[in-house]
């Protein structure tokens, strides 16, 4: 028996240790250390001892049984693993190493589910891919906003939809809009919209080669998308210029990050506001946006 093993069940044995044991609700949230790697960054941070640690960046959260040092980084999924057990991809997946084994308990994944979807019974699971192959780690508990499972070894975590049980359900998801304003050339003004499901984290987008030198435009990013339906913008005035003109939306998870349309300035205008439609011609998107060098 491990350690951490032992220690585990000797506090399940003792009810001081229970109460002193940390909970989920009492995390610590920190900013990592982002470290430059070939082509992405990875994230670095040394939990000072035992306790629940949430990332403000990829808003994962990390159950410590005695302070190590975190270093994880996004890796790219290979789809045959999944596809071939009947699942798809739902989260980002996650390169974890630690300075000392066993120190890390359980991880926290954050995924995009609304209320409706979260009601399918076995939807997500977490892919514990190793050395030895891919296990689907069934999880401890599902929230809100995250999947909790135990960390049998450190290795590559991602969430997974089973398919058949995605089928059942509502197809719905919750999304952000991002919004990245650029320079191509002089005179030339584009606004690149990406949609994106909630669960993809700001830096993993601004790090692509793409969108590096791109302004963020601040927005309100959140909505909730029907995934495999059509959708199309428009902007008020309606002078400037959007292709294309519809476009599907399905969950990206990298490593790409390309932008879903594009919107041709014509000039700077004084107010601007961009909407993106559902195939009934819905709103499920609106926003003001305030570009540099409006009056």
């Amino acid at each position: 028996m491990s350690k951490r093993k032992a220690e585990e069940e000797q506090t399940m044995d003792d009810p001081e240790k229970l109460k002193q044991a940390p909970k989920k609700n009492d995390n610590i949230s920190f900013t990592p250390e982002l470290v430059p790697e070939a082509w992405k960054r990875a994230y670095r941070y040394k939990c000072p001892g035992p306790g629940v640690f949430r990332c403000a960046l990829t808003e994962m959260v990390f159950v410590m049984a005695q302070e190590a040092e975190l270093l994880y980084s996004t890796v790219i999924w290979d789809d045959s693993i999944t596809q071939s057990a009947g699942k798809k991809r739902a989260g980002l997946l996650f390169k974890l190493t630690c300075s000392v084994d066993d120190a890390v308990s359980q991880i926290h994944l954050p995924h995009c589910e609304t209320e409706d979807a979260l009601a399918v019974e076995g939807l997500l699971s977490v892919a514990n891919i190793s050395d030895d192959g891919v296990v689907f780690l069934e999880p401890l508990e599902v929230t809100d906003t995250h999947v909790l499972v135990k960390v049998p070894n450190l290795s590559t975590f991602g969430l997974v939809r089973d398919i058949r049980r995605f089928m059942k359900s509502k197809q719905l998801g919750k999304a952000n809009v991002l919004l990245f304003h650029r320079t191509p050339w002089p005179n030339v003004e584009i606004l690149d919209i990406i949609m994106l499901p909630s669960n993809v984290p700001l830096t993993e987008v601004k790090s692509v080669s793409q969108h590096r030198d791109a302004e963020q435009i601040n927005v309100s990013p959140e909505c909730v998308i029907s995934y495999e339906q059509l959708y199309s913008v428009r902007t008020l005035p309606d002078e400037h210029k959007t292709q294309p003109h519809n476009e599907k939306f399905w969950p990206d998870y990298g490593p790409n990050y390309h932008s879903k349309f594009e919107i041709f300035l014509r000039t700077i205008p004084d107010k601007l506001t961009v909407m993106i439609s559902d195939q009934a011609k819905k709103d499920i998107w609106k926003s003001e946006v305030h570009l540099p060098g409006m009056a």
